[in-house]
């Protein structure tokens, strides 16, 4: 089932929102698989700290989108350019995550699509690659 929702381009005002989402897809995605203690102490407030930093002063063509439906956000991307030499001349997404209750409904899709597209018009990224590791990225 498609889902009605707003991409918002997230700016250092949406950094707790990023910190909480990032913090409860990861224990709803790895409960079962990586240890509770682990899942536990992860802090939301610590995680907003870091988007805070990232989205006071983004890179050249890095960009981070929240998703909201329904009045509430329940997902977000961050993607740019590749990260160190390996990836020198592709696109990434750092960052996708979706609150389980929101998926299968178009909303992940959605997100990357948004970072795809995007990356294909800033130019630099025209191809897209599935790695084997499962990473997304795009190569010229």
């Amino acid at each position: 089932m498609r889902s009605t929702f707003e991409l918002i381009a997230a700016t250092g005002a949406h950094a707790a929102a990023l910190g909480a989402i990032g913090v409860q897809a990861w224990r709803e995605t790895y409960a079962g698989q990586m240890p509770d203690e682990y899942l536990s102490g992860l802090d939301a407030v610590r995680r907003a700290a870091h988007w805070s930093k990232i989205l006071a002063s983004p890179g050249p063509q890095e960009a981070t989108f929240l998703i909201r439906r329904g009045g509430e956000k329940v997902g977000f991307v961050s993607f740019g350019p590749g990260r160190g030499e390996r990836l020198n001349g592709w696109g990434e997404i750092y960052a996708l995550y979706l609150l389980k209750s929101h998926q299968r409904r178009g909303l992940g899709t959605a997100l990357y699509r948004t970072a795809a597209d995007r990356l294909v018009a800033w130019g630099s990224f025209s191809r897209l690659d599935l790695n084997t590791d499962r990473s997304k990225r795009f190569r010229s």
